[in-house]
């Protein structure tokens, strides 16, 4: 779990968390399009399973540029049994959306670099 390196994993580091503070709320994060360091989203829907299941109590989403790749990812979650809530960030308006799946509005990276200004 823990060495002088530090944590191997999220899972460990919210595992070390519960048991210290078992009353803490732990929002983890989950990578719709797959996390860079996991060799398949198979892999990667597993570990976040185990996220969950050590303590994590909400999820919040990476941004994502594929509605359809999140719906996927969203059916693959639900076939692992993973049930907290999670979120992501509308960049559109500046404010967090959350529910519990599925998501009330879906972020269109159009919408996200029409409200870029140039400098």
């Amino acid at each position: 779990m823990w060495s002088r390196k530090g944590f191997r994993t999220a899972t460990d580091l919210i595992e070390f968390i519960k048991e210290q503070a078992p009353h803490f709320d732990i929002v983890g994060a989950c990578y719709p399009e797959g996390h860079p360091d996991s060799p398949n989203q198979i892999s990667d829907i597993q570990n976040l399973k185990k996220k969950v299941d050590a303590g994590c109590s909400s999820l919040r989403t990476q941004l994502f540029f594929d509605n359809e790749r999140f719906y996927d990812f969203q059916d693959k979650c639900i076939l692992a049994g993973i049930d907290v809530p999670y979120s992501c960030r509308d960049y559109a308006n500046s404010e967090s959306k959350s529910s519990s799946p599925p998501l009330e509005k879906l972020v269109r990276i159009s919408t996200f670099h029409a409200n870029l200004k140039p400098s």
